[in-house]
């Protein structure tokens, strides 16, 4: 596949055809951003591409900076695992953003080992306690992102000894302007999703989905309505089903950044008061 020789690719608009030599794989990265149809089928098949032609053992992919609702992606992980992760994550950030910082001096792709040594690698919170727990012996990173937005990062992980990213790096590297396209385009049609989801569920459910969003258990939410712990678990099935989200991890991921309503707001600082009574 890597000796495939480069396909000449037409990319037309209504007044100009640009003829662009690109390599078969950027080629097939190119298709996948028309061809997906949501941001779901087109995630799954960025995680295949990923797969086939760069390699991992595991994957992580999130904003490359702090951000309140970012989305977070993952392959390889048990998802209590990425939780457990998520919640300290303040405590990793400096570490993550020095080995974004690394990447995009370096071109926007970086193996871990060629910008920080081991004594530094040991030090971090980030490799003690995220990468080490995994296994993994390699993380390549790479950020992407289009001009003037949130910048986006990818963590791939190789957990056999010896083995290197070597041979897909130039690739992933020369896909960091596809990949941008890519998540903008699948990021508007996400927003549309999420507005028609929201459209959906009603007053209570939306207050129920902005404390469950912000963390709060189901018996919390059900003492803060007056309600029950089995007739919140009900509305929270039905507001995962409503939205496609997969889980309460996923729920908050797409939609924490929802501002909450009057009555929401209103609980929430109740309930914040109890928790310092």
């Amino acid at each position: 596949m890597a000796n495939e020789p480069p396909r000449r690719v037409s990319l037309a608009t209504s007044a100009y055809d640009f003829g662009v030599t690109l390599p078969p794989a950027l080629v097939s990265l190119l298709g996948l951003t028309t061809a997906c149809t949501t941001a779901t089928e087109y995630e799954q098949a960025r995680l295949e591409w990923l797969m086939d032609h760069v390699g991992f053992d595991t994957l992580y992919i999130g904003a490359a900076a702090p951000e309140p609702s970012a989305d977070v992606r993952f392959a390889g992980v048990a998802s209590d695992y990425v939780d457990r992760c998520e919640s300290n994550a303040d405590r990793y950030w400096p570490c993550r953003l020095r080995i974004n910082q690394l990447a995009e001096r370096a071109g926007g792709v970086i193996v871990d080992a060629d910008g920080l040594s081991v004594k530094e690698r040991e030090a971090m919170p980030f490799y003690r306690e995220v990468t080490h727990g995994l296994g993994i012996r390699n993380v390549a990173a790479c950020v992407f992102g289009m001009a003037g937005r949130s910048q986006r990062a990818i963590y791939l992980g190789r957990t056999s000894r010896g083995s290197q990213f070597a041979r897909g790096l130039p690739l992933l590297r020369a896909a960091r302007a596809v990949l941008a396209l890519g998540a903008e385009v699948h990021d508007a049609g996400a927003a549309a999703a999420r507005a028609r989801a929201l459209s959906g569920l009603t007053v209570r459910e939306r207050e129920v989905m902005t404390l469950v969003c912000r963390g709060y258990t189901n018996r919390e939410v059900a003492a803060a309505f007056a309600s029950s712990p089995r007739t919140v678990k009900n509305q929270v099935a039905s507001i995962l089903c409503k939205t496609g989200a997969s889980n309460r991890t996923e729920l908050a991921a797409s939609f924490a950044e929802e501002g909450p309503t009057r009555s929401a707001a209103i609980v929430e600082l109740r309930l914040r008061r109890g928790s310092r009574a």
